[in-house]
């Protein structure tokens, strides 16, 4: 069988609950991967002895670590890969049969692609619901302003880049508790890279207690990683009007007054005077 050349990550975390069937869904891919790095983060469950087993039916590259987080695990995971193209899978998550062909069609169809990455099933409580974008422009300038407004890269999951592009960007821990993957995104985008999409659902993405999206509000990460990216790239347009849009967004929902005086601080103008009431509103997130 021709090679793919396609390494895949897999960060792991206590991830007993959720691996064999991850792993079962990358090599049941139509077109397969050349090789499979799972990165153990320090699990304090029953991960390694899983991931022994799991190792005696599949050819996997096991990476043993202490605990430093998602992100650097991510990272590690990537220095190791061989392929030239690296795709990122989360533990909880599972890929559909087609999702690696698909998305190698894609990159060869268009070469200037440095990323791609799909929309998801979004599967919680025994429900599924498909998020997909309604529209979506690989140039660099459009997908960061898109990505301004939100983390629209649903999961890693759904991506597939070139090893090139990933050595210039890393995955950064310093976000917490989650973030450092929207931070990755925007800083391809602000570097040139031109990032394509697949409206199909080709990923399913499992919510549920564990996840580091219930421990805090896509508003509150949304400030941290405008922090960071302002910081690094003061020369994008409009940086302390968007600075300011996420302290507002996270001060309408309630993550606390001091959002508000931040808002206000960073970009006057943004503060219109129905903010004033939102303050009143938020009084029990905090003093400011």
């Amino acid at each position: 069988m021709a090679s793919s050349g396609v390494s895949v990550v897999i960060p792991a975390y206590n991830a007993e609950r959720f691996l064999s069937a991850t792993v079962a869904s990358v090599f049941a891919q139509t077109v397969p991967p050349d090789e499979v790095i799972v990165v153990d983060d320090g699990s304090k469950d029953g991960t390694p002895a899983l991931l022994e087993r799991l190792s005696e039916t599949y050819p996997l590259r096991p990476i043993r670590r202490d605990n430093g987080g998602q992100a650097r695990a991510r990272n590690d995971g990537i220095a190791a890969a061989r392929g030239e193209l690296v795709a990122l899978l989360d533990h909880d998550d599972q890929w559909h049969p087609s999702k690696l062909e698909r998305q190698l069609d894609q990159l060869a169809a268009d070469p200037s692609l440095g990323m791609c990455f799909t929309a998801v099933n979004i599967i919680r409580d025994g429900t599924e619901e498909v998020e997909r974008l309604q529209s979506w422009n690989p140039d660099p300038a459009a997908a960061l302003q898109k990505l301004l407004t939100g983390c629209h890269v649903k999961t890693p999951s759904t991506v597939i880049a070139r090893r090139e592009v990933l050595a210039r960007v890393t995955f950064d821990d310093g976000i917490r508790p989650y973030g450092g993957d929207w931070l990755a995104w925007m800083e391809m985008a602000a570097i040139g890279v031109r990032i394509g999409y697949l409206p199909d659902p080709l990923v399913d993405y499992l919510q549920h207690e564990t996840n580091l999206g219930y421990t805090a509000t896509h508003t509150e990460v949304g400030c941290r990683v405008m922090d960071r990216f302002f910081h690094d790239h003061p020369e994008v347009p409009r940086a302390r009007y968007w600075r300011a849009h996420w302290r507002l967004l996270a001060a309408e929902n309630g993550d606390g007054r001091r959002h508000l005086l931040k808002a206000a601080l960073v970009h006057p103008p943004s503060v219109r005077p129905g903010w004033v009431r939102v303050a009143f509103m938020t009084s029990g997130a905090g003093a400011i």
